[in-house]
């Protein structure tokens, strides 16, 4: 019997350390589909309270994460920044206000890639604030609509790149665009699920990358996932520990009783 139990405590450990070292955060089901539109889903952006940057909530939380000069080859972009939490992934971008005017049909550029591990896997857009029209149309938000010190909520077009461009997300309200006097800042969230068909499964070893889609830059890499995931790691380290000096007692009883 002590044999067996053994045996339970051993494949016990050998399952936590599979689950310690191969552990994923993996993506849920992603909204539902939009009216008639094939292959288009919907969802609303729901905040948590400890994702990395709060929406809409000021810029100032972007102070501290990774951050590139888009300057150097544009006359519209500046600054740049990116990071990821364990659920979503957040691009911030500032652009030169006195060059956003009615004349730019695409204010934006072409919209944002996202590399996952060196791939390819989807283009973020900021798009238009009335979702029917944002879905049905494919031109991005534009921030000349905004007056100075005024700023809105948008939806964000997630395009599925890995399927070659055929499936499309759309966040509602995971945007948000201020207009100042020199500068135009804007922001976005994109949860995991969010990005393709099949969501992205993702790991403390996950490698992301922010770029423009017109630019053949660095763009910004951030390497693995916040501390989301340290809970279910130090969980798995624990039992390890334990199972371990469980049976370095027992081995020690053994050779005494001997």
């Amino acid at each position: 019997m002590q044999k067996l139990y053994q045996k339970i405590l051993i494949t016990v450990l050998v399952m936590c350390a599979t689950w310690l070292f191969t552990l994923p955060v993996h993506a849920q089901v992603w909204g539902y589909p939009y009216k008639n539109v094939q292959d288009t889903y919907v969802d609303d952006f729901t905040p948590n309270d400890d994702d990395a940057i709060t929406i809409g909530g000021g810029f100032r939380e972007w102070a501290d994460y990774p951050a590139a000069d888009w300057s150097l080859d544009s006359d519209l972009y500046h600054e740049a920044r990116f990071t990821v939490d364990d659920r979503n992934i957040y691009g911030f971008i500032t652009l030169d206000s006195r060059h956003i005017s009615g004349g730019w049909k695409n204010p934006m550029g072409e919209g944002y890639r996202i590399k996952v591990n060196g791939k390819d896997v989807a283009e973020v857009v900021l798009t238009d604030l009335n979702l029917n029209k944002a879905v049905h149309s494919d031109q991005p938000f534009n921030p000349n609509r905004l007056k100075r010190g005024e700023g809105t909520y948008v939806n964000v077009k997630v395009i599925d790149t890995s399927h070659g461009y055929y499936y499309r997300n759309f966040v509602a309200y995971g945007g948000y665009v201020y207009k100042g006097r020199y500068e135009t800042y804007m922001e976005f969230a994109v949860p995991f699920a969010a990005l393709g068909r099949e969501g992205v499964d993702s790991s403390p070893s996950t490698t992301w990358n922010f770029n423009r889609t017109d630019s053949d830059g660095p763009g910004i890499t951030y390497e693995g996932t916040s501390t989301g995931w340290l809970v279910p790691v130090v969980s798995a380290v624990i039992l390890v520990m334990i199972g371990f000096i469980v049976l370095n007692k027992r081995k020690r009883s053994r050779i005494s009783e001997k």
